[in-house]
């Protein structure tokens, strides 16, 4: 970790890890080898090896990473040589990249109570080796200017990409499950700002301390815009049922949300 001042007033602190990316090996093998070739027991376990180092460097300071790893985690317990191979790309693909880091820049507010955290969801439908869907998120402060349509810069707080943990039968499903997710850690994310705040924190009723903080969701789905503003009238059963608690939920905790597609805010 380390600080930079630029010329023009701004700074900002960057967070590396060189030591675990040193530490990752490529898995040995032989090229001829066809894709749909099973791994034997020592490349399995190099494998698990391998793809333990990548995801605490996902984990920690590489969110750009997430997406593959988690699609390489659901073959780790039937892996083919096409595993290793995309395992070894991997690797090599977060060591030429070991500079990149995540930054935490000034956000140019006047008051930290300014702060506005932001959680962006996405789902991919069966695309995992089992037909299992990918639901994934990333949480961000930023200030309120980005709600305005503005450039706004971002300083990532969380994010996740993994498989979700029910069959989805639709895309609207799927994306119902990933926004759930991100909701939940967005509602932790401004719970935790508004305790550093010094805002008092009331087991019974955390809402009240989490209103304080504000939040928004956004999403790259009309349907489920339209699913959690109508409390999930006249859909699917489990999207309904989920979009039903969805819908007050984030309202009982103030939480804006946004349609990707009709409100647009870049980050810089």
């Amino acid at each position: 970790m380390w600080s930079e001042n630029h010329t023009n007033g701004q700074w900002r602190v960057c967070f590396r890890q060189f030591g675990i990316l040193s530490g990752l090996d490529q898995i040995p093998g032989d090229t001829k080898w066809q894709d749909e070739e099973q791994a034997i027991e020592e490349e399995k376990t190099q494998l698990r090896g391998l793809l333990g180092g990548a995801k605490w460097r996902s984990y920690q300071t590489g969110p750009q990473h997430s997406a593959r790893l988690g699609l390489l985690h659901s073959e780790i317990s039937h892996p083919t040589v096409k595993t290793l191979r995309s395992a070894n790309k991997l690797c090599r693909e977060m060591y030429q990249h070991r500079q990149t880091s995540v930054k935490v820049q000034n956000l140019e507010v006047n008051d930290p109570a300014d702060i506005d955290f932001v959680a962006c969801t996405g789902a991919a439908l069966g695309n995992r080796p089992n037909g299992e869907s990918t639901g994934g998120y990333t949480i961000a402060a930023t200030s309120g200017h980005m709600l305005e349509g503005k450039a706004s810069r971002l300083n990532f707080v969380s994010w996740k990409s993994g498989r979700l943990h029910r069959i989805a039968r639709s895309s609207l499903a799927a994306e119902v499950q990933a926004f759930s997710e991100a909701e939940v850690e967005l509602m932790f994310v401004r719970l935790q700002w508004s305790e550093m705040l010094g805002h008092e924190y009331p087991t019974m009723s955390p809402q009240e301390s989490v209103i304080k903080v504000p939040g928004t969701l956004v999403a790259d789905s009309r349907s489920l815009y339209d699913i959690v503003i109508n409390e999930g009238r006249n859909e699917i059963q489990w999207s309904r049922i989920e979009g039903q608690v969805l819908g007050p939920r984030s309202s009982q905790y103030s939480a804006a949300f946004e349609d990707e597609q009709y409100h647009r805010a870049v980050g810089a």
